[in-house]
């Protein structure tokens, strides 16, 4: 919905002005896609870590709810 794609590109944007990373970005994006059981979500935020840099292991771990290796990532995904 349009309502819905304003709303997200617009906590996109809020997100790009904070302390995180683009990989830290996307990990919570694509854990919340998850979350919301998003399937859309989870496939275009997928495309957009891959653009980000995050390595594809992080990406596989996250779309099976898996614990990511880097404690660091994982405590993010965790707060998520």
């Amino acid at each position: 919905s349009p309502a819905l794609l304003k709303g997200w590109w617009e906590l996109s944007s809020a997100a790009q002005m904070g302390k995180f990373s683009p990989v830290e970005i996307q990990i919570v994006q694509i854990e919340a896609s998850r979350l919301s059981d998003c399937g859309y979500c989870v496939a275009a935020g997928t495309t957009l870590g891959e653009k980000a840099g995050v390595p594809r292991d992080v990406l596989n771990a996250l779309r099976e709810d898996k614990p990511l290796t880097d404690a660091k990532l994982e405590s993010l995904r965790q707060f998520t």
